[in-house]
């Protein structure tokens, strides 16, 4: 199989030349498509003007922002072949529960992690952290976030990928999303890793508990495996007390009409 080659360009600032060589059809300047067989490339392999001298950042990629990132990223994951999927605040995003971020959570397979982490590398991304489950990477760019991996094997990866479900994530991009249940379980085990996270993945679990039809079961177990089962006890009193308050706001609204009445009931 033929493998493009990319070579270091002196002349770009970090990421973008290679941003443009993997997604040039994102490349917009004043309101005008440019494309890249437009723009051209030169012998140093970073994106050219018709003279074939280099094109700074500022010139090409005023709109770059990370929505542009992620696309980028997923077109690398769908050239190699690699199983992926969207974890973290983005996922909870596809979910319908918004909480700001700038932080790009992914899960892929371990013996995927050295390609994954050279690829970011040549977009400009600095390796913060690098473990056998995990790394981190951050750009120079503020507007170009942070990017985090979790990385799985064997069983667990052919459940979390089996699973995942195609859902919208920004404007018009839907990408494969982990399954609520195992996006819990994720979130269970960071809290085991570090308790100090405890208290934002317990807001996150109790958000994903409510969507409908999510198999509480098979959370209990995940709770039950990684010893944090009270915390499973917390969630399910927490939603009990939540329940008879609104029992007890039906009550008080019996004297409404009906109409009023519908106002203070669940939502189908």
């Amino acid at each position: 199989m033929h493998q493009m080659t990319l070579q270091p360009c002196p002349h770009r600032p970090g990421a973008l030349g290679m941003i443009f060589l993997y997604l040039p059809e994102l490349c917009v300047k004043k309101e005008v498509r440019v494309t890249y067989r437009e723009l051209g490339r030169g012998t140093s392999g970073c994106a050219t003007d018709h003279r074939g001298a280099p094109r700074s950042w500022l010139e090409l990629g005023g709109d770059m922002n990370l929505t542009t990132v992620i696309e980028t990223i997923v077109h690398f994951f769908a050239r190699e072949r690699i199983d992926f999927a969207i974890i973290g605040a983005f996922a909870l995003h596809a979910y319908g529960y918004v909480r700001a971020t700038q932080d790009v959570d992914f899960v892929a397979r371990g013996n995927e992690q050295q390609k994954i982490i050279r690829f970011l590398e040549t977009l400009g991304y600095e390796t913060l952290h690098r473990s056998k489950g995990f790394s981190s990477h951050l750009h120079p760019m503020a507007a170009l976030g942070r990017i985090d991996f979790v990385y799985v094997a064997g069983e667990t990866a052919n459940l979390i990928f089996a699973g995942t479900r195609p859902l919208l994530l920004l404007e018009n991009l839907t990408l494969p999303v982990v399954k609520p249940e195992h996006l819990i379980a994720l979130k269970i085990y960071a809290m085991k890793n570090d308790p100090q996270r405890t208290f934002r993945e317990m807001a996150d679990i109790q958000q994903l508990l409510r969507l409908p039809g999510i198999d509480e079961d098979e959370v209990r177990g995940y709770f039950e495996k990684y010893g944090q089962l009270e915390k499973f006890d917390e969630l399910v009193r927490t939603k009990q007390q939540a329940a008879r308050a609104r029992n007890r706001s039906s009550s008080a609204a019996g004297g409404c009409s009906s109409d009023e009445t519908a106002l203070f009931r669940d939502k189908p």
